[in-house]
C-alpha cells in the first residue's frame, strides 16, 4: 500500500464530525491550518487536490474524489465526495477556502466515540482509490 501523509487534524471536534446539537450540521469539514505549517487558502486545492478535476459551478470550483474511509483502526469502505474551492471564503480573515463534503460518509462520520481523535488525510498511490482517511 503506497500512502502518502497529507494532513493531519489532531483532536478532531464534534463540528467537523457533524454531531452539533445547537445549530444545523454544514456536512463540511473544513480543510483548514489545524497547525500544520500550510497555507490553508491554496495548499488543499493547489497541492492535495491539484490532480482532481475542478468544474466551476455557482460562483466556486467543485470536485470529487474517491476517499477509503477508516475509523478506529475499521475499513468503513469507499465513498465518492466533493470537494469546493472558493478564495473569496477567506474574506481577508484566514478563514478556510476549500471544504470536503461528507456526502454519503456522513454517517460513518457521526460518532460520538471519533470526538478529540486525529484525522489523517492520505494520498493513495495506485489503489483502488485517490485518498484515504482515517480517524483514531
Amino acid at each position: 500500500m503506497a500512502l502518502d501523509i497529507k494532513w493531519i487534524k489532531r483532536n478532531i471536534p464534534e463540528g467537523d464530525l457533524q454531531l452539533l446539537t445547537t445549530c444545523n450540521a454544514s456536512g463540511v469539514l473544513r480543510l483548514t491550518q489545524s497547525n500544520y505549517g500550510i497555507d490553508q487558502t491554496t495548499y488543499f486545492r493547489n497541492n492535495v487536490f491539484n490532480s482532481l478535476t475542478w468544474i466551476v459551478t455557482d460562483g466556486k470550483e467543485m470536485a470529487s474524489a474517491t476517499f477509503k474511509l477508516e475509523t478506529n483502526g475499521q475499513d468503513r469502505g469507499l465513498f465518492r465526495l466533493n470537494l469546493s474551492h472558493k478564495p473569496s471564503w477567506e474574506a481577508e480573515q484566514s478563514n478556510y477556502t476549500t471544504g470536503l463534503h461528507w456526502g454519503t460518509a456522513i454517517g460513518v462520520i457521526q460518532d460520538d466515540s471519533l470526538i478529540g481523535k486525529t484525522l489523517t488525510l492520505y494520498e493513495a498511490i495506485d489503489e483502488g482509490y485517490d485518498y484515504l482517511i482515517t480517524i483514531e
